[in-house]
């Protein structure tokens, strides 16, 4: 039995009623969907019990409805945590009590899609110093937005 499956397999039975879906990508890669208060604890399972112990990055985007984030993992193969939050006030717990090099990649994802990070830094990393902290680039409104300046 490979690494993942094993994992996946733990996960389910230890996170029964938290883990909503698990995918498998092409090129050795598998997508768990877990419900976003619990990133944080199955984060921590992973650095526990697994390889899984590398986070590449956090992946944000929005999908119109719903700011998603991916959270990839390397072991050997991928591994990504999958969460969903609402558009509004969408807000997440941190991971660098965990991993400390997480807060780059929560600082720009928060600069990108306004997520907040709990207990993380939030000064700029990547926007202008004069950024006001209200526009994220990545934001399907702000595109709208551009779109309608440039016409």
């Amino acid at each position: 039995m490979k690494e993942v499956e094993h994992v996946v397999m733990q996960l389910k039975n230890d996170f029964s009623t938290r883990i909503l879906d698990v995918r498998e990508l092409p090129l050795q890669e598998t997508v768990i969907e877990v419900v976003s208060p619990d990133v944080q604890e199955v984060t921590a399972w992973l650095l526990e019990h697994s390889s899984f112990h590398h986070l590449s990055t956090i992946t944000g985007l929005d999908n119109g409805e719903k700011i998603e984030l991916y959270y990839h993992f390397w072991g050997r193969q991928g591994l990504s945590l999958h969460t969903e939050l609402p558009r509004e006030n969408p807000s997440m717990n941190t991971l660098t009590d965990l991993i400390p090099g997480a807060s780059f990649y929560e600082r720009e994802i928060f600069e990108m899609l306004g997520v907040e990070f709990t207990n993380s830094q939030t000064q700029a990393l990547l926007m202008a110093d004069d950024w006001d902290g209200q526009h994220f680039p990545l934001r399907k409104e702000e595109k709208k937005l551009k779109e309608k300046e440039q016409k």
